[in-house]
């Protein structure tokens, strides 16, 4: 009889066992092999939030495949599906689709046995809805390990033309085209604005602020809420009770501010900027900046979308031009040697929605910018 429970034990224990490595291990959202960057609310470690495009999930894993696990509070309509870039071993596999609550997606498989990076990136902006990582999901086995940090780091605050607003679209100029298409989720690329794409050439950690819509003074429907000013410590932008980012936790070597079309946009309706107070506003702004990083180097940027031919009368270029050399005159006068102006060339068709960049004017004007940061900081 005991050699009969013996033979039986062992019999459980060889299948218990097979039954656990063909099974998955599931990896916490607060397993300390994995790297998050940018924005995010780390209120429940289990359960980091987060809205911001630019927002990335990093780790290496040593395994054949690896699924994530998300919960998406996106209603997941045309204007508010998400969609991640994956990219592994340092190439792009997928472009993933999420859908509302909880949900568990496969992000790569087939791999050969051995070391793998992997980086879930989020391509859509705040307004189209926010998530929680849960974790990552894998066969048992799998190995995870944190990747290392790169060496410099950098922060964008920007607008739609940041976000990357339709720039998957593709469209004529009038009359052959109508660029006027409104908003769609899926032709948001964050990972291929201009502002992603200038970290990734600097070989930088990246970091990003941004909001269609929303401007320095006013936003593109003339109201002075929620500015970006105004929201700019939200991990939540939309949230007035949104937790905090803590500005001490992660300094950037350079800031990008490309903001104030929004601010004139109104003007296309008769609602005038008044220049002084944008002025004003970004002067304070960027003061407010430079407390948080007394040694980064602050970059205002100019150009791309606005012209001085619409509206027509208003010289619109050319006095922003004007505004923000304002700004960085009164950072020198305050005896900082670390502000710096830039203008980008003005867009080309064909055009993203609502005349947005394309993809080939995102890769321009990061051809344009990335000199100048090498330039600054001898990267």
């Amino acid at each position: 009889m005991k050699h009969f429970i013996l033979i039986a034990l062992v019999f459980l224990m060889n299948t218990m066992s097979k039954a656990q490595k063909g099974s998955a291990i599931v990896f916490a959202a607060d397993a300390p092999e994995i790297m998050y960057a940018g924005r995010i609310d780390f209120t429940n470690p289990a359960k980091p939030a987060f809205c911001y495009s630019g927002v990335s999930v990093k780790t290496l894993f040593t395994g054949t495949e690896l699924h994530m696990l998300l919960e998406d509070f996106a209603t997941g309509d045309e204007k508010t599906t998400n969609y991640f870039t994956v990219i592994v071993d340092e190439k792009v596999v997928q472009l993933l689709q999420t859908t509302t609550g909880k949900q568990s997606y496969l992000l790569v498989g087939g791999l050969v046995n051995q070391q793998h990076s992997i980086e879930v990136f989020k391509r859509t902006e705040c307004s189209v809805g926010g998530v929680a990582f849960l974790g990552f999901k894998a066969p048992h086995g799998t190995i995870l390990e944190k990747p290392l940090e790169k060496k410099y780091r950098i922060e964008f605050i920007g607008d739609s033309f940041t976000c990357g607003y339709g720039n998957e679209a593709s469209i004529a100029a009038p009359p052959a085209g109508n660029p006027g298409t409104g908003f769609h989720s899926k032709n948001e690329n964050h990972y291929l604005s201009f502002s992603a794409i200038t970290s990734r050439a600097l070989n930088a950690e990246y970091r990003c602020i941004a909001y269609s819509g929303r401007g320095m003074y006013r936003n593109n429907t003339g109201s002075e809420e929620g500015t970006l000013p105004k929201i700019y410590l939200r991990v939540f932008p939309d949230d007035p009770f949104s937790v905090s980012w803590d500005m001490k936790k992660e300094l950037p070597d350079v800031v990008v501010i490309k903001l104030g079309a929004n601010d004139f946009y109104p003007e296309s309706n008769g609602d005038e900027l008044d220049d002084a107070a944008f002025t004003q506003t970004y002067i304070a702004f960027v003061e407010k900046i430079r407390s948080y990083y007394p040694k980064s180097k602050i970059v205002c940027v100019t150009g791309v979308s606005m012209s001085d031919s619409w509206p027509e009368g208003r010289n619109c270029l050319t006095r922003i031009q004007q505004d923000v050399q304002k700004v960085i005159e009164s950072r020198k006068a305050a005896g900082d040697k670390e502000a710096y102006y830039v203008k980008l060339d003005q867009q080309l068709p064909p055009y993203g929605e609502d005349w947005h960049a394309s993809l080939a004017t995102h890769q321009r004007m990061a051809d344009q910018f990335t000199p100048f940061i090498q330039h600054i900081t001898g990267w």
